[in-house]
């Protein structure tokens, strides 16, 4: 592709309020048929009426930097300001020189980190890599993994995921496979091409009609040649096919072509050639480096192995092969994750980001204007559950305002994790100002202890936020604990009017912040004619009593033959999901129920939109945002009447509530929605209503103003770590 930036001549500057950009990098899709992810964001903002330059085209590498800096001098009328993608070894030598010229140019840049070799290569050059990335007013990254790994030279780092165009990608589950595998990647031996015919070769006398397809440009360094000789060795050559480069417009076909993807690189970061393969359904066989097992979770949505190992890789291929619920459960699941991973999701990130930037200088402080680093300590485990954490949502939408949010932790067990919150609280205190803490009841609840008492002895203040419908009985086991923590805090969060109330013996001011939705996302639809379409979402767990759901179906299927109930959620292996699945097959309703698995946050309101009852039978609840999505969505909703939902649903006028565990009452209350067209139009339309008080347009500016109170208290309370502010 050829530079914009040589297409028009230099103008006086851009206009007030004109968003346009330098891109800096590798725009060679002309010439390798593949283009940078970067390429594909600065199309993105094309269509969304950004005026994007590039730079560069050329391949040599003397003319490529020398048309790089160029650009950004001579073009520096034309641009607002740009974007270096920074990669390790002689690249990073590029991305330095253009930052200066950048500088020089008095615009603010962004960089984006690429490349599974960064970390060693910020080992070896530690003053350089902070030097470069302090410079900038934005640092991002596509991956929990260089997010991780590079927090030492940049703790502010923010990731946006590498995305793709969904709707490009062919789908087709794979639950009976053929031995047809494909391998996309450029030839280069950090990709390690050459364990692929090794690979095949091991598979080869089992499975005689196997093949391979090894798509990718040569990038000359010799693995190429190396794997086509290693293949004649190994006497697989006629088994292995090399088209070379595929153009991006073809990827789609090739890989609906195969049902199984092989990738066996040694470095790696979140390849986009993967995630193309889960987009397709097919089932991802790789090593498990660099920011590989960041992105795909072993045995859920792939099959992951050591670096250079071809047997344990022909191993998983053959336990594919073999296995065809394996295989069809792999498929599915990464599709489903892949749907993060839309240009709908992550290019409205970007915009957001990059308007922020064009207000000040590289580097600017943005202190100034009220936003201060923040350390968010939680659950952050997404990238593993596919559902974002309250606190989650909470640090993504502060940081898209600008707010420079650090997050601990993303490990799943429990003393790893405990581990890591004390480690960031600790290691990172000269960089943030204040934290927030979730504060859960049980073994969370001793987490939050300690975290704080590092944070007060890091001289550092903290928000509380009460979370969990069991919290108040916790409190009254433990009343002295609870009082303690909650008094040491500058301020505590209540999401409810529930635990407001229920925990105000021990904490009697705390700020009433609801949980919050983005209601832009949901399609309402009034139901004013229900059918019996019922869904229910949640958790697999015994505090959501999941069995009390098919004993409702079988009441229901005396007056409404036709009922239909599908129960979405993960399993959170405590038993409740086998024992759900066991009593519906007791009672005869299995027939009449679906058991999807669990789905991503961005698939619940297609979820929703398909169904018209919400049924909610939980023990335990504080205010669920599953129960806010339906409402939002328009579904008649049918609850127990347990923990904060009384507070957040009124009976009879935007919801109908029964005695928790009662199948009966339960029952009772979806009939008369079925029966009373009026009733249910009524449900329908309170129910959103009520939930736009519930939007982020109206909470996100709440937690911002009680942030910066933290910070120029009017009083001057709360100026002392540990002391309470309310």
């Amino acid at each position: 592709m050829s530079d914009r930036s040589t297409q028009k001549k230099p103008r006086s500057g851009p206009q007030d309020g004109e968003r346009s950009a330098l891109f800096v990098g590798n725009y060679l899709s002309s010439i390798t048929g593949a283009s940078m992810h970067s390429h594909e964001l600065a199309m993105a903002l094309r269509e969304r009426g950004w005026n994007i330059l590039t730079t560069s085209g050329h391949v040599a590498r003397l003319p490529r930097l020398w048309n790089m800096m160029a650009t950004a001098w001579r073009q520096r009328c034309r641009y607002r300001f740009g974007h270096v993608d920074i990669f390790s070894g002689d690249a990073f030598v590029w991305a330095e020189a253009v930052c200066w010229v950048f500088r020089l140019a008095g615009k603010p840049y962004a960089l984006t980190l690429h490349g599974g070799n960064l970390p060693d290569f910020a080992r070896r050059w530690p003053g350089r890599v902070r030097r470069l990335l302090k410079s900038a007013a934005l640092v991002t990254t596509p991956s929990f993994y260089l997010q991780e790994r590079m927090q030492p030279y940049c703790p502010g780092c923010i990731r946006v995921p590498n995305a793709l165009t969904l709707h490009r990608y062919i789908y087709r589950e794979r639950n009976s496979l053929r031995p047809h595998i494909v391998w996309l990647r450029a030839f280069h031996g950090i990709y390690n091409p050459m364990l692929a015919p090794r690979v095949i070769a091991a598979l080869a006398g089992e499975f005689p009609g196997i093949r391979l397809t090894m798509a990718g440009a040569d990038r000359k360094d010799g693995a190429y040649r190396a794997t086509r000789a290693l293949a004649q060795k190994l006497g697989v050559a006629d088994k292995i096919e090399f088209p070379g480069g595929v153009p991006k417009e073809d990827v789609p076909r090739l890989l609906d072509r195969s049902d199984i993807f092989l990738n066996t690189t040694n470095v790696d970061n979140t390849p986009v050639s993967v995630l193309e393969a889960m987009a397709s359904g097919l089932c991802v066989v790789s090593t498990n480096v660099g920011g590989i097992p960041y992105m795909l979770d072993d045995g859920e949505n792939a099959l992951l192995a050591p670096p250079d190992d071809a047997d344990a890789l022909a191993r998983a291929i053959r336990r594919l092969l073999t296995d065809a619920g394996l295989a069809a459960w792999l498929s599915r699941n990464a599709w489903k994750k892949a749907q993060e991973y839309d240009w709908s999701a992550t290019l409205p990130q970007w915009e957001a980001l990059f308007e922020k930037m064009t207000g000040g200088p590289a580097g600017a402080d943005q202190r100034g204007s009220g936003m201060f680093p923040v350390l968010f300590v939680g659950n952050f485990i997404s990238a593993v559950t596919g559902a974002n954490s309250l606190s989650e949502d909470v640090a993504g939408h502060l940081a898209a305002e600008g707010w420079e949010i650090f997050t601990t932790s993303r490990k799943t067990r429990r003393l790893p994790k405990l581990a890591d919150m004390v480690r960031s609280a600790w290691s990172l205190r000269e960089t943030y100002r204040f934290a927030h803490v979730d504060v859960f009841s049980g073994d969370a609840f001793f987490w939050a202890e300690v975290v704080c008492w590092v944070l007060r002895r890091g001289g550092k203040r903290y928000v509380l936020t009460l979370r969990g419908g069991n919290l108040p009985q916790f409190a009254a086991s433990w009343p002295r604990r609870v009082r303690r923590l909650l008094a040491s805090a500058a301020a505590v969060v209540a999401p409810s009017e529930y635990l407001r109330e229920r925990l105000n013996p021990y904490c009697a001011g705390s700020v009433l912040l609801p949980n919050s939705l983005d209601l832009r996302q949901y399609s309402y639809r009034e139901r004013s004619c229900a059918q019996p379409r019922i869904i229910w979402l949640r958790a697999f767990h015994e505090i959501y009593n999941p069995e009390l759901a098919p004993r409702v179906v079988a009441e229901l299927v005396r007056e409404h033959p036709d009922v239909r109930m599908t129960m979405v959620g993960r399993d959170k292996g405590d038993g409740a999901y086998q024992a759900t699945r066991a009593v519906a097959r007791q009672l005869g309703v299995e027939d009449r129920m679906e058991f999807p698995g669990g789905v991503t946050k961005a698939e619940v309101p297609g979820w929703l939109d398909r169904f018209d009852i919400f049924l909610n039978t939980t023990n335990v609840d504080n205010t669920p945002v599953s129960v806010l999505e339906a409402m939002a969505c328009g579904l008649c909703v049918v609850s127990t009447n347990v923990g904060g939902l009384p507070y957040l649903l009124s009976e009879g006028e935007d919801a109908l509530l029964s005695e928790p565990g009662d199948a009966v009452s339960l029952a009772r209350a979806v009939n008369r929605v079925l029966g009373d067209a009026g009733l249910s139009g009524r449900l329908s339309r309170n129910a959103r209503k009520k939930v736009e008080q519930f939007d982020w347009s109206i909470t996100l500016p709440q937690w911002e103003s009680l942030f910066r109170s933290l910070e120029y208290p009017a009083d001057g309370a709360g100026s002392n770590p540990g002391g309470n502010a309310r």
